[in-house]
């Protein structure tokens, strides 16, 4: 699908986009400190107060949940360190902490996959959607994550 399809069949998300940009310029070294909340009814969502979409586009599905179920020490919340990186980073690489998210495929106003490297005992793909790009500014070519 075209940008410019995928634009006419997300109208909303261009402001969002713009305003991820925005933020991400702001962002301290391309480190972002991420909530998830998994709510009564069993879905995860990204704890982000600021978004003025729908709750329903917050929604992490496609493995991004079943990753919040791994990473998940007790309660309901997860709260994760992500660096996001164009090129693959030695200092996270090495740093046992983290674990690292390769990009498959993008398509800026559809989402993008990635797999999961690192992550000792998670072996499923992961899709994120295009809320990232109000929270990143972008989908990253290389994600690192550490659970705090």
């Amino acid at each position: 699908m075209s940008r410019i399809s995928n634009i006419v069949k997300n109208p909303g998300v261009i402001g969002q986009y713009i305003s991820g940009v925005a933020k991400e310029a702001a962002s301290k070294n391309n480190i972002y400190q991420l909530a998830f909340v998994k709510e009564e009814e069993g879905g995860w969502y990204i704890d982000l107060p600021e978004w003025t979409g729908a709750h329903a586009n917050l929604a992490m599905v496609a493995g991004s949940d079943l990753l919040l179920d791994f990473l998940l020490k007790d309660g309901n919340r997860v709260e994760v360190e992500v660096v996001k990186s164009d090129k693959p980073l030695a200092k996270y690489d090495e740093d046992e902490r983290f674990f690292r998210c390769d990009q498959i495929d993008a398509s800026l106003f559809g989402g993008s996959n990635y797999e999961v490297c690192g992550l000792e005992g998670f072996y499923h793909n992961i899709w994120i959607c295009p809320v990232t790009l109000f929270v990143l500014g972008e989908y990253p070519k290389y994600i690192y994550i550490r659970n705090k």
